[in-house]
């Protein structure tokens, strides 16, 4: 077997058997090769609280910098529901 099929032959037997040993045999090189997809950014908000902070977004988690709670994370903005005739 040259070593370019015995190559091919590792690569395919490792998508066989998963992800998860293709990137320990290949030191992470068949993770590497799939672009990351990332979704939006994620924005956090201060809890309604009635501090100065209510509704104001933060890039981060951590605690508000007016009351010290912990900061939640910004729920995504719902679509409008179509309009009927």
């Amino acid at each position: 077997m040259c070593e370019n099929h015995r190559r091919q032959f590792l690569r395919l037997s490792a998508l066989t058997l998963g992800v998860g040993l293709g990137a320990a045999v290949f030191g992470g090189a068949a993770l590497a090769a799939e672009p990351a997809t990332k979704g939006p950014a994620k924005i956090y908000i201060c809890p309604p609280c009635g501090c100065d902070n209510d509704g104001k977004e933060f890039p981060a988690p951590g605690p508000c910098t007016a009351c010290g709670m912990p900061l939640m994370e910004k729920p995504p903005a719902e679509k409008p529901a179509p309009k009927l005739p």
